[in-house]
């Protein structure tokens, strides 16, 4: 019998398609989504039912509420009366969802939770949502979080240890592998012969995108910079531009980069900049290094449990999520060297045997089928 499943998430993030589309052909699934999903992904599953559901604005008041109107709300009570869903999976657990799911009790509810999910440093949480987000993680089946770092927030936040499941998700590390250098810069229409080094992460000031400029330009040879627009802050996207030019950083800006061509992404960089203040697990340092790019990061807690070597992720040290200037100096120069790195080829192999996609699919599909 075909399992009914209600996704609620982001619909405009490719991570969050790639997790629901595996299991999109054998259940009767139903999407909502608060962004567009695009039309590719929908006639590539023409059987799953969409509600775009948007989230008005109000103006004038704190965004970090996330006030939306009451329609949200009674809209997705009425689609789960009318779908009747089997289950509920949750992808990324927005304050608004975690009000908006608190009268479900007979349903079983799944949570797969991202850093900002359950890290208030990065979404504080004004009272009542905290007490809706905290109701949800105590009542839900299951919740599937990337590291032990985020699964032990997760039981902060209420949920039960037995019911926290660590689920990287992970990478396609045969679509994620190693590109050649040349090509992928012409496919992108990058230099072909200049220093590159990539910050794929959102254009917010969380990504300490200013501090890492300040320490490009202390370099003593050029390096040019690769930002992508992912989840850009209009205002700060600007301050960085500004920023590289007042330094004298050459500094390239790529619209969104579409799932099929980030491997070129990294194939066309020397190394990566991933600097966020706070964090769980991210993609895109797992991406980076199945393609055999080293990666510079803040040594923060949440990746101390990666067991990646030195030559492949240089941590540097910071202060409240703000780095070091002489240690970020330092770590460029480190993962910009060139030459053989024996790590990379060792941390590839880890991701190949701990946190391949295809290994948390299936994980996910026995965890629908205990929950049966």
């Amino acid at each position: 019998m075909r399992r009914r499943i209600l996704y609620i998430g982001p619909g405009h993030s490719p991570l969050f398609r790639g997790r629901i589309a595996p299991f999109l052909e054998d259940h009767d699934a139903c999407l909502v989504s608060t962004e567009p999903v695009p039309e590719t992904f929908l006639a590539r599953h023409p059987g799953l039912r969409y509600h775009l559901l948007p989230r008005p604005a109000l103006r004038g008041l704190p965004r970090r509420l996330y006030l939306h109107t009451l329609d949200y709300v009674v809209e997705v009570w009425r689609l789960i009366r009318g779908f009747r869903p089997d289950l509920i999976h949750l992808h990324y657990v927005s304050q608004l969802d975690a009000l908006t799911l608190s009268p479900v009790r007979r349903t079983p509810i799944v949570l797969t939770v991202m850093g900002a999910d359950v890290l208030e440093d990065q979404i504080p949480r004004p009272w009542l949502l905290d007490q809706a987000v905290r109701g949800l993680f105590r009542r839900v089946a299951a919740v599937t979080a990337k590291s032990r770092f985020l699964a032990a927030r997760c039981h902060e936040l209420g949920a039960q240890l037995s019911r926290v499941h660590l689920l990287p998700w992970g990478v396609d590390s045969a679509h994620f592998s190693p590109g050649e250098r040349g090509t992928a810069r012409a496919t992108l229409g990058l230099p072909a012969e200049a220093t590159l080094l990539l910050s794929s992460r959102a254009l917010q000031r969380l990504y300490n995108h200013e501090p890492l400029l300040d320490s490009v330009a202390a370099l003593e040879r050029e390096v040019r910079v690769v930002f992508t627009r992912n989840a850009e802050d209009a205002d700060y996207a600007r301050s960085v531009a500004v920023r590289a030019e007042r330094l004298g950083v050459p500094a390239h800006f790529l619209p969104p980069v579409p799932y099929e061509q980030m491997p070129a992404l990294y194939a066309a960089a020397d190394a990566c900049a991933s600097l966020p203040a706070s964090d769980g697990l991210p993609q895109t340092l797992l991406e980076a290094l199945a393609c055999h790019r080293p990666a510079v990061v803040l040594d923060l807690e949440a990746y101390q449990e990666l067991p990646f070597p030195s030559d492949s992720v240089w941590r540097v040290a910071h202060s409240a999520g703000t780095p070091h200037p002489g240690a970020l100096a330092e770590g460029l120069g480190q993962v910009l060297r060139l030459g053989p790195r024996a790590g990379l080829e060792e941390a590839r192999g880890w991701i190949q045997a701990n946190a391949e996609l295809a290994q948390s699919v299936a994980a996910m599909r026995a965890l629908y089928a205990a929950l049966s």
